[in-house]
């Protein structure tokens, strides 16, 4: 229990003024298309679980995209649940066992970070690492327990150092390259952290949990058969 209140919390407040999201409120609106295409998943999420993990770079926008997608999936009618998870105990010992659980309730779970940016640290921080070591990482990154949809919010240098003026550019470009190696094994979506962020990552969404319906159902048929 005692784990659990120091690894989830409710949605984080709005940023304060110096950081803005990545849209404006009059863009944030959802098209028709995309509000009629949440509302045919509610009752296949109402069935089982989904779960989205959204992980990238200190600036890149991870907590304002969990905010905004919250805020989508809620006007909905999706139960959400935000977790915000960066130790790397807990991300060994309790994500896992949520994710798993997730699956057997209803509604979405959005991880803002996770195992991936305790393993890009590793492998950005020291960068003189053994490549043993580093290619254990990698292989490990490959075998955990994977969330429905893994979303990599990426963004350039200029623009995280807008957020973070501490990020150096060659401290950005080195977890750069540890985000996007973890990304080509872990089969992380990159995208960019822009005003069609939000649209693109519910795109996705929508299409997995149709995706996963369709698989579920011809498994369904296959062992019926």
């Amino acid at each position: 229990m005692a784990l659990t209140l120091l690894t989830q919390r409710p949605d984080p407040p709005a940023p304060p003024p110096s950081v803005t999201s990545q849209s404006s409120a009059p863009d944030r609106a959802l098209d028709s298309r995309i509000s009629d295409a949440l509302g045919e998943c509610r009752a296949r999420l109402d069935q089982r679980g989904f779960t989205i993990s959204l992980s990238g770079l200190d600036g890149s926008g991870k907590t304002t995209m969990a905010r905004e997608l919250a805020a989508a999936l809620r006007d909905a009618g999706i139960a959400v649940r935000t977790h915000h998870v960066y130790r790397l105990l807990s991300n060994l010992l309790w994500t896992p066992r949520v994710i798993r659980r997730a699956h057997r309730e209803s509604g979405v779970q959005i991880f803002d970070r996770g195992i991936h940016d305790n393993i890009a640290h590793l492998l950005a921080h020291p960068p003189h690492w053994p490549n043993v070591m580093k290619r254990w990482l990698i292989r490990f990154a490959q075998r955990y327990p994977a969330c429905d949809l893994r979303v990599l919010m990426h963004t350039d240098a200029i623009r995280t150092r807008a957020r973070r003026p501490e990020v150096s550019t060659e401290t950005h470009a080195r977890f750069d390259r540890a985000y996007r190696r973890i990304a080509t094994v872990a089969d992380l979506e990159i995208i960019e952290s822009d005003a069609e962020a939000l649209h693109q990552v519910l795109t996705r969404l929508i299409a997995a949990v149709h995706a996963r319906t369709a698989t579920l159902r011809t498994g369904r048929l296959g062992s019926s058969g």
